[in-house]
């Protein structure tokens, strides 16, 4: 008998990166756009998810047939001991994108210390400021890089950092031994917001770092600190950081993220000079586009032939291998 063709159900367009992957996954089973509902995931068998939604155990319970769902980055947006309770694994790809991210933060590392923004403004303007003092740069060499967190992307901005501009990193996470090991200095949490000339932000959102920077600690922040953001925003209190921006108690900051992915016109943070918004960009270029589709489509093979993946991680091994594709329902 002939296998049914899958149903491999996205919810978002940003998750299909590149062309190809949309080709090569129509060529294994029907591709479709869903909503996060019960009627839209019905007949679905393969489910790649988003950032913005988050899949509880309600509502994974309402999807009979999945038994899979793909997180093109480290990130995951289901409930994964559900997930496992119903015998559906969970792909995620930590690292597919992590040096895209990591020279976005240096990029915008650089854009902050250096004035880039500000000065292109200008000479857009024809106000051109030769050698004009306010425009001078801050240079990075000898200052300090404070990591909150020393993930993929952590560490690739740790060494960029150091081996590259020659300056001091210091990083606070859980495993202080592992930023040890790849030789950086460790330290508490309150010590790197005290000393960082340049605080960038690494961590993955959960329970236990939703809010994690908040107004107390982030007034900890010397005057003169850049601030860059390209993890969740959900991580930080962006209004705290807007107020510290306002006051001049922060020399700069470059966000690159959103609360629930949706940017705030109305915030300050657009009006003032100091600042660099990007638009959530930071883990797309063409070779992290290419790595995370990689990963997807050997995350879907995987699913259905029931052979352990090399690029894809399994984030519930205990769910692994999945259940056969159920055959579809008769319409």
């Amino acid at each position: 008998m002939t296998p049914p063709r899958p149903v491999i159900g996205y919810l978002h367009d940003r998750c299909l990166v590149t062309d190809r992957l949309r080709t090569e996954l129509e060529a294994i089973g029907e591709v479709r756009f869903v909503e996060p509902t019960p009627a839209s995931l019905a007949d679905v068998d393969i489910l790649y998810l988003f950032a913005g939604f988050f899949f509880d155990r309600d509502l994974l319970e309402t999807a009979p047939r999945l038994i899979a769902t793909l997180e093109v980055g480290t990130a995951i947006h289901c409930d994964v001991d559900a997930a496992t309770d119903l015998g559906i694994v969970v792909f995620h790809n930590p690292g597919a994108n992590a040096q895209a991210v990591a020279e976005q933060t240096i990029g915008l590392t650089l854009a902050l210390s250096n004035g880039i923004m500000g000065s292109d403004r200008r000479m857009r303007a024809g106000d051109f400021q030769l050698a004009a003092r306010h425009t001078w740069g801050f240079q990075l060499r000898g200052r300090v890089m404070g990591l909150v967190g020393f993930g993929n992307v952590a560490r690739r901005v740790g060494h960029i950092a150091r081996d590259g501009l020659d300056m001091d990193v210091r990083v606070w996470c859980r495993r202080p031994e592992e930023a040890a090991a790849a030789g950086f200095e460790a330290v508490e949490l309150d010590e790197l917001l005290r000393t960082a000339d340049v605080l960038s932000v690494h961590l993955a959102l959960n329970p236990e770092t939703r809010g994690l920077l908040d107004r107390r600690k982030l007034a900890l922040l010397k005057p003169s600190a850049f601030f860059v953001l390209t993890a969740r925003a959900e991580i930080v209190d962006l209004e705290a950081v807007t107020e510290l921006l306002v006051k001049g108690e922060l020399a700069g900051a470059a966000i690159d993220t959103w609360p629930n992915h949706a940017p705030d016109y109305s915030s300050q943070l657009f009006e003032l000079d100091n600042v660099v918004l990007t638009e959530a960009n930071a883990g797309l270029t063409d070779i992290a586009a290419d790595n995370m589709a990689d990963a997807v489509l050997e995350a879907v093979r995987s699913t259905l032939s029931g052979t352990m993946p090399q690029l894809a991680t399994v984030a519930n091994p205990a769910a692994w291998p999945p259940r056969p594709v159920r055959p579809a329902n008769p319409r």
